[in-house]
């Protein structure tokens, strides 16, 4: 197959970004995420992550025109308490997905690159990502790309008061 192009995404990629987002959060779903997908939320979200400055929605395109994966970061302050090399800038890439008959042509780690290039463009020294902990392809990968696992998050359901 011949090679995709990454690129950062324009407002009409994203209907296909969209249906990418559905296969994503139901593979995670099925690997223990909590939290369903809000389609309506992110149809509105979606124009705004492709406009904004702080953020970097960036795809994968086939030299047909196919948008076959997709790539969202964003940058932010760390909380005041905390730096990383004497800077509180940090880089989170939110979500990757490609299509299934694109694994393992290393489309993944070129979302990626881009990404990171972005944010260093930006002055961002360091980047995380979240990882479902049941996604163990998506754990090596980040680690073969240079992530280091630190930390878990959790989450517990509260119900009402008195339950």
């Amino acid at each position: 197959m011949e090679k995709v192009a990454i690129r950062p995404a324009k407002i009409e990629d994203l209907p296909a970004i969209q249906l990418l987002y559905g296969d994503l959060y139901k593979l995670l779903q099925g690997m223990g995420l909590p939290f369903a997908l809000d389609e309506a939320g992110l149809q509105g979200l979606l124009p705004v992550l492709c406009k904004s400055k702080m953020c970097c929605l960036a795809v994968a395109e086939t030299p047909e025109g196919e948008i076959c994966g997709f790539l969202s970061a964003a940058i932010s302050r760390m909380d005041r308490k905390l730096q990383f090399c004497g800077e509180n800038l940090i880089g989170k890439i939110s979500d990757i997905c490609v299509a299934e008959a694109y694994r393992g042509q290393n489309v993944a780690g070129r979302l990626l690159q881009f990404a990171e290039n972005w944010m260093k463009d930006c002055g961002v020294t360091v980047c995380e990502s979240e990882i479902v902990l049941q996604n163990a392809r998506s754990l090596g990968f980040f680690q073969k790309n240079g992530y280091t696992p630190f930390c878990a998050l959790t989450y517990k359901v509260l119900l009402g008061n008195g339950e």
